[in-house]
């Protein structure tokens, strides 16, 4: 949970302190033992030109998950090389809590910025095969 947030930032406060859960979750993630994931290696990145995005992405792959602050909202998108238009998204909007930390609201759910990165992350990082 995101502690002492700024009402007036809080999008921003909220989107930058999930950036750091995303990259701690995918360090985490890379860190496992080849024979808990044989799937390619996955990568962080931050953009340096836009501030207000970052990318997770897993090597060879033919796709990305990007994450957007658009506006006062957080958008994850799943984005498919071979097509031209993502085709999972994930919006929250930062809500505060009444001891200054903040998380996001998505489909009408509360959820503290961990449950968000699992959900966007979980089936990327583990797919289920068939």
């Amino acid at each position: 949970m995101t502690k002492s947030v700024s009402w007036v930032k809080a999008p921003a406060q909220v989107f930058n302190d999930l950036a750091d859960r995303v990259r701690a979750d995918v360090e985490e993630f890379e860190a496992l033992p080849p024979h808990e994931t044989s799937d390619p290696p996955c990568g962080f990145r931050r953009d340096t030109g836009r501030s207000a995005t970052f990318t997770v992405s897993r090597i060879g792959a033919e796709m990305r998950i990007d994450f957007m602050l658009e506006g006062r909202r957080i958008v994850a998108q799943r984005v498919y090389s071979h097509k031209k238009a993502a085709t999972d998204r994930f919006i929250g909007d930062p809500v505060l809590w009444p001891d200054g930390g903040a998380g996001l609201e998505v489909n009408g759910q509360t959820m503290e910025l961990w449950q968000f990165s699992r959900l966007v992350l979980e089936s990327f990082f583990f797919p289920v095969t068939t």
